[in-house]
């Protein structure tokens, strides 16, 4: 099984042996055997509203652009992907985008990953910043 763990912050700075250990750590607690695929981006927004130029790596639902963190995730086999772990929002609640302009992206995203997947993939969200609400 592996679950795709997104977002941005200090997610993005995890090592290979961090994003392994938690894999470790995964698996001795559920008895399972579960993969995390780390594609977890600093400073990046969902929506293009959020993203501003000084962004290195544009915005999530930029379908187009090789420098989008979407472009990067999809290039990986998501087949077996069982969930994604979404941690983000600082962006985006930093520049005011709204709430429902905020779930309508993820909404999108969702409909994206499970549609390269083939299949329905649940979300779980760990929202930051005002997004949090």
């Amino acid at each position: 099984m592996k679950v795709a763990l997104l977002g941005q912050s200090q997610l993005s700075n995890a090592t290979t042996s961090d994003i392994a250990a938690f894999s470790a750590r995964l698996n001795l607690l559920t008895g399972g055997s579960i993969t995390v695929l780390q594609a977890a981006v600093g400073g990046s927004a969902l929506v293009k509203t959020a993203a501003q130029s000084s962004m290195p790596h544009n915005y999530w639902l930029d379908k187009d652009s090789s420098a989008s963190p979407l472009y990067a995730l999809l290039q990986n086999s998501l087949t077996d992907l069982a969930a994604v772990w979404w941690v983000h929002g600082e962006q985006d609640a930093n520049v005011g985008i709204s709430e429902n302009v905020y779930a309508a992206g993820l909404r999108e995203l969702q409909a994206i990953i499970s549609g390269a997947a083939g299949y329905y993939v649940p979300f779980l969200v760990s929202p930051l910043g005002n997004a949090s609400r």
